[in-house]
């Protein structure tokens, strides 16, 4: 024990003395152990994309386009959702999806994100983004407004071949049981409301594109309507509405166009005496009869 101690302080007495370290040096040490070669492009290291405005990006790589309740549309891809705020974005060709302008700027360009990192590393220190496309100039080439036709025309092509593969549709019917819109659910579960538009020209096509105002209808109205003293299931969200109706035969179950528009929902069809909702904001099935009425909430039944 005693030989053993010796040996420790003789050690203590050779090692070299600390020295006191600059401010922010550990964390530079840090920085240049994590850095690798690629991260470096001609002596300099990669820029902060964290700045990056993504509606600079939309002019420099899209042009001209249309913004909807924040989500940017390219007139030049149609089936293009790039959120403003959160730079969440989706291609409803089936092509995917993601967030960010490094996985976007991927997408279009056809290649890895690690280059495109290092590609737009380079265009931010040269000072602009590198334009993908001429964008239109807006006094030459005017962005066409697109009005929703309510309901669909009888002459309208059908919804089916507009659709990307895998993907599930829900329609909104009226009270006459007429279509006035579709949401569609691609594969990796974003939704998009779809309506058959016109806009100035005359031109018509379906586009992705919702119904604005507070003429924004029930999903399941068209049932409702058949058997007005039936009790009313209201849910939250098409597909759980659905499951609802094919488990409760005794129910209509209902559901609104969007989470967050509620009051938009037009009730002129329908008068209130007593309302039941459930909601699955978990995002859980219900697979079962006695799962589903497991915690009815309110009090309320809506008839037609």
């Amino acid at each position: 024990m005693e030989a053993h101690k010796k040996l420790q302080a003789e050690q203590a007495e050779n090692a070299a003395p600390e020295t006191e370290q600059p401010p922010g040096a550990l964390a530079r040490r840090h920085a240049s152990r994590t850095q690798s070669f690629d991260d470096v492009k001609d002596g300099e290291p990669f820029a902060d994309l964290s700045t990056l405005d993504i509606q600079e990006c939309m002019a420099a790589w899209y042009g001209a386009g249309e913004t909807v309740s924040g989500e940017f549309h390219p007139a030049s891809n149609r089936s293009m959702s790039v959120n403003l705020q959160s730079g969440l974005w989706h291609d409803f060709d089936g092509s995917g999806g993601g967030k960010g302008m490094v996985s976007l700027y991927a997408h279009i360009q056809g290649i890895e994100c690690a280059e495109a990192h290092r590609d737009l590393c380079e265009q931010v220190r040269n000072g602009a983004l590198t334009l993908l496309q001429q964008p239109p100039k807006v006094y030459a080439e005017a962005v066409p407004e697109w009005t929703p036709i309510v309901p669909v025309p009888d002459d309208a092509p059908a919804v089916d071949e507009f659709l990307p593969a895998g993907s599930k549709v829900y329609t909104y019917r009226d009270v006459e049981g007429r279509d006035m819109l579709h949401v569609v659910r691609s594969a990796d579960k974003k939704a998009m409301p779809m309506t058959y538009c016109e806009n100035a020209d005359g031109t018509r096509e379906w586009r992705y594109k919702g119904i604005t105002g507070a003429t924004r209808p029930l999903f399941g109205l068209s049932r409702l309507s058949r058997d007005p003293d039936i009790d009313v299931l209201i849910c939250e969200g098409e597909k759980t509405a659905t499951a609802a109706h094919k488990l409760l035969d005794e129910y209509v179950a209902v559901s609104w166009l969007g989470k967050r528009h509620l009051k938009a929902v037009s009730t002129s069809t329908l008068r209130v005496s007593k309302v039941m909702s459930i909601t699955s904001s978990s995002g859980d099935h219900f697979d079962d009869r006695d799962r589903l009425c497991r915690k009815p909430q309110g009090a309320a039944k809506l008839r037609a």
